[in-house]
């Protein structure tokens, strides 16, 4: 049965089972990621993974990368 560490703030998870699904990279840092962004690219939306820490949580289930965040706050800069 195949296993997998992982290094978090707080200390160390192993995660094994049968199959394990292939682990999606933070787009930013290379963490596993566990959200992806809410922004929108070019119209369409970003949907880059991002973790915990290199996520920008503006609302309510609304997390957002870097790039997308800048636009974000911009937005409601102009909209004051």
């Amino acid at each position: 049965m195949p296993c997998r560490t992982y290094k978090t703030d707080v200390g160390v998870a192993m995660v094994c089972g049968p199959t394990l699904r292939p682990t999606i990279h933070c787009y930013e840092c290379g963490k596993p990621g566990q959200f992806l962004c809410d922004g929108l690219r070019e119209g369409k939306p970003c949907d880059r993974p991002i973790c915990y820490q290199c996520r920008a949580n503006r609302g309510k289930e609304l997390d957002y990368c870097a790039d997308c965040v800048k636009v974000f706050d911009e937005g409601m800069k102009v909209g004051q």
